[in-house]
């Protein structure tokens, strides 16, 4: 697998950034977050480290995918 793929995520409005994702636009395409299956805030054990933030979610059409962007970075990244 390449490089992770950026990704627009969509946040429930009126809530904090990187709250809950609401939405992945994929393909131009808006699909629901059916649930998320698991958030997380990593430290990376790199030189200058930094930390990540992640979500593990089920869209509405039944895909399972991982989204990911570094601490101070505007884009999120598809792992899966």
């Amino acid at each position: 697998m390449g490089e992770p793929e950026p990704v627009e995520v969509l946040w429930y409005a009126g809530g904090q950034a990187d709250e809950v994702p609401r939405a992945l636009v994929l393909d131009g395409r808006r699909v629901a977050v059916a649930e998320v299956v698991a958030r997380w805030l990593a430290e990376i054990d790199a030189p200058g480290g930094s930390r990540q933030r992640g979500f593990r979610v089920r869209l509405e059409d039944g895909r399972v995918m991982t989204i990911v962007r570094a601490e101070g970075a505007g884009v999120w990244r598809r792992l899966s």
